[in-house]
């Protein structure tokens, strides 16, 4: 993915997404460690870097 209103779109959409399951896992009492575990976004699992950095992005969500 290349830079430009496109990436950012897909950025914004990922983060929406990411917020979302972050919260329901809120909701269930499962921030910190289970969420990092358990939150998955299949929409963006092709995203470089996706699974290093998915539980420190949850992390972030769950504060």
């Amino acid at each position: 993915m290349r830079g430009g209103s496109a990436t950012t779109d897909h950025i914004r959409a990922r983060n929406k997404s990411l917020s979302a399951e972050v919260k329901k896992a809120a909701n269930a009492g499962k921030c910190f460690d289970t969420a990092m575990k358990e939150v998955k976004l299949p929409k963006h699992e092709k995203w470089a870097n996706y699974e290093a950095s998915l539980p420190a992005n949850v992390e972030r969500f769950c504060y």
